[in-house]
């Protein structure tokens, strides 16, 4: 599966701690997709809607996630549900 750099930058910039700064889940997400200009954020708003759509196992779902190195993981099934609440974030 082919990561568009967007997604890896985004990936990596959820690591252990950064959430704890926020009262919220939903502040740390909304902080980090904030991060990326509005064109960016569509390109990562569309690869999640492919990556969420359904045709993807939890396994290439989270294969994805690790191909960024990010620091941050999940238990199984939990990469789908932290990556649907990233995408919501976006308008």
């Amino acid at each position: 599966m082919n990561i568009p750099e967007d997604i890896k930058q985004l990936f990596t910039l959820f690591y252990p701690g950064s959430k704890d700064e926020f009262p919220t889940r939903e502040e740390w997400i909304a902080n980090v997709v904030g991060c990326f200009s509005a064109a960016r954020q569509q390109n990562i708003k569309r690869y999640l809607d492919e990556l969420l759509s359904g045709r993807h196992s939890d396994a290439e779902i989270a294969a994805a996630w690790r191909s960024a190195s990010p620091s941050y993981d999940f238990s199984e099934g939990g990469h789908r549900i932290f990556l649907a609440e990233v995408r919501a974030m976006i308008q």
